[in-house]
C-alpha cells in the first residue's frame, strides 16, 4: 500500500483522470446502451490511453510543478506566476499528447438525414482539430475569469455586495445583462446554422436540434434551395414540386406544394385565389402542427416542453442524489415536505419551459414576419425573400434567444457559456482543418487558457463560476 503522503501527492492527478475518463467514455458507453450494441470493454480500454491520461498528465504535472524549487528564476515568478507556468506546461504536454494519437476523421453523413439536392457544399469543420471543442471551451471560461477578476465581480460574497449598494448591484446588473446578451447572439448563430450551415455545427448539436425542432425534412431542404437560389417563387425548376407531397399528407391541394403555381407577392392570383397572402401557405409551413400561427407555436411548445421534462428532470434528480443527498432525506412516500417538492419539481420545469421557449418563440417569429408582419409592411418585397435566409428565418434567430430570461438567473451564465463556444466554432475559417499553424495556434491557447484557469482558482477563487470552478477546483 501506498503511504498517506504519497496518495496525497497523486491524488489531483488520478482526481483529474476519472473525470476525464468519464467523460470520455460516458457518452460512447450510453449510445451503446440504447441501440444495444457490444463494444463496451473495447471503448473502455481504449479510452484509458487519450483523454484520460490526458487529463492525468495535466493534474499531475500541474500540481508537481509548483512545488519544483530547483531553479532560482522560478522562484522569482512569485506563487502565481510558478503556478501558471507549470500549469501551463503541463497543459501543453497533454494536448501535444492528444493530438499525436488523433487520426483523421472519416467524413459522416448528414445529422439531420437530408439529401444535399445538389446544393454548393458548404465548408466543413469536420477534419478540425478533435479538440477544437474543448479548446474554445477553456478560452472562453478564462476570459470570463479575466473580466470578472478585472471588474471584481463575485470578489465580495452577496451579502458584502448587497450591503456594499449601488456600485454592487451595477456590478451584478451588468453580469446578468452580458449574460443575456451573449446565448441570444451564440443561440441566434447557432440556429441559424442549423438551417443553412449544418455542416458548422458538431453532429450531437445537428441531431439534437432536429429532433426538438420537428421540421419537415422537405420544407428544411426548400429553405435551403431557397437560400442557395435554387428554388424560387413563380419560376418552374426541377424542385418546384418539392413540398407536393407535405402539402398532399395534410390533406391540402397538391398546388399548395408547388412553387411555381405560388406567387410571391400578395395581391395577385394563386392556388388560393387572389387578394390572399404569397409565398407557401402558412398550413403547409405549420406541418400539422396547428391551423393558425398561435396553435402552431403552442403545440410546439407543449411538445417541447414534454422532451425538455424528459432532459431536465433526470439530469436534476441524480444531481441531487449524488450531490445533494440530505434533500432526499426530508422526502418520504408518506408524508414528503412541500419545500423539498418545489426544490425538486420546480427548476427542472423551469428549464424545460425555457427550452420549450425558444422553440415556440422561433416559430411564432418566423410566422409573423412572414404572414402577419413582413409583406403588410412591404408589399414590394417578396417572399423570395421573405423566405430567404435573411427573411423569416433571420427574424426567429434574432427572437428565440430571449427565451433565456425565462431561466433562472444563476443558471443563465452557465448556459451562455456552454453556447458561446459551440457558435465561435462555426465563425472559424475552414483551413484550421489543415493548418498546421492553426494546430499550433490551439496548443498554445488552450495551455494559456489552462494555466490561467489553473492559477485563478488558486489565487483568485471568486473570477471563477459556476461549473468551471468546480471541475478546476
Amino acid at each position: 500500500m501506498l503511504p498517506s503522503g504519497s496518495l496525497a501527492h497523486w491524488a489531483p492527478a488520478l482526481r483529474a483522470f476519472v473525470l476525464g475518463y468519464t467523460l470520455d467514455v460516458s457518452p460512447a458507453l450510453l449510445r451503446l446502451l440504447l441501440r444495444r450494441r457490444r463494444g463496451a470493454s473495447r471503448i473502455a480500454l481504449r479510452a484509458l490511453g487519450g483523454f484520460a491520461l490526458a487529463c492525468a498528465l495535466a493534474g499531475k504535472e500541474g500540481k508537481e510543478g509548483e512545488k519544483e524549487e530547483e531553479w532560482k528564476w522560478v522562484d522569482r515568478l512569485g506563487p502565481q506566476g510558478r503556478t501558471a507556468l507549470a500549469h501551463f506546461l503541463s497543459a501543453l504536454l497533454a494536448i501535444t499528447y492528444l493530438h499525436s494519437r488523433s487520426r483523421r476523421r472519416i467524413p459522416r453523413p448528414r445529422a439531420d438525414g437530408l439529401e444535399p439536392l445538389h446544393l454548393p457544399a458548404p465548408a466543413s469543420l469536420g477534419d478540425a482539430s478533435p479538440t477544437l471543442d474543448l479548446t474554445l471551451l477553456f478560452v472562453v471560461r478564462a476570459v470570463e475569469a479575466g473580466v470578472r477578476w478585472g471588474w471584481g465581480v463575485g470578489e465580495k460574497g452577496r451579502k458584502e455586495e448587497k450591503e456594499e449598494g449601488r456600485e454592487g448591484r451595477w456590478k451584478r446588473w451588468a453580469e446578468e445583462c452580458a449574460d443575456v446578451a451573449v446565448f441570444w447572439g451564440a443561440c441566434g448563430r447557432i440556429m441559424y446554422c442549423w438551417f443553412y450551415l449544418p455542416s458548422h455545427l458538431p453532429p450531437a448539436y445537428n441531431t439534437f436540434i432536429t429532433r426538438l425542432a420537428r421540421v419537415s425534412p422537405s420544407l428544411l431542404t426548400a429553405l435551403r434551395l431557397l437560400a442557395s437560389r435554387s428554388l424560387h417563387y413563380s419560376v418552374p425548376s426541377a424542385h418546384s414540386a418539392l413540398l407536393v407531397p407535405l402539402a398532399q399528407s395534410l390533406g391540402h391541394p397538391a398546388s399548395w406544394g408547388d412553387l411555381a403555381l405560388l406567387s410571391a407577392h400578395a395581391g395577385r392570383p394563386g392556388p388560393r385565389g387572389q387578394g390572399k397572402m404569397g409565398g407557401l401557405p402558412c398550413e403547409v409551413v405549420h406541418a400539422g402542427w396547428g391551423a393558425s400561427c398561435e396553435a402552431n407555436a403552442l403545440s410546439r411548445f407543449a411538445a417541447a416542453l414534454q422532451d425538455g421534462l424528459k432532459i431536465y428532470l433526470p439530469t436534476h434528480l441524480i444531481s441531487h442524489l449524488l450531490f445533494h443527498p440530505p434533500s432526499f432525506s426530508s422526502l418520504s412516500l408518506s408524508s414528503p415536505s412541500l419545500q423539498s417538492l418545489k426544490s425538486l419539481l420546480i427548476p427542472p420545469l423551469r428549464s424545460a419551459t425555457f427550452l420549450a421557449s425558444i422553440l415556440a418563440s422561433f416559430w411564432y417569429a418566423v410566422c409573423l414576419v412572414r404572414t402577419r408582419v413582413g409583406p403588410r409592411i412591404f408589399p414590394v418585397v417578396g417572399h423570395n425573400f421573405w423566405d430567404g435566409p435573411r427573411g423569416a428565418i433571420l427574424g426567429g434567430c434574432l427572437v428565440c434567444g430571449w427565451a433565456i430570461l425565462v431561466e433562472e438567473r444563476r443558471k443563465r451564465g452557465e448556459m451562455a457559456m456552454y453556447v458561446l463556444p459551440r457558435a465561435l466554432r462555426t465563425l472559424l475559417p475552414p483551413s484550421l482543418s489543415t493548418s498546421r499553424f492553426a494546430r499550433s495556434l490551439e496548443r498554445i491557447l488552450f495551455a494559456l487558457s489552462f494555466a490561467a484557469l489553473s492559477t485563478g482558482q488558486r489565487h483568485r477563487p471568486h473570477a471563477l463560476r459556476g461549473s468551471a470552478r468546480r471541475v478546476m477546483g
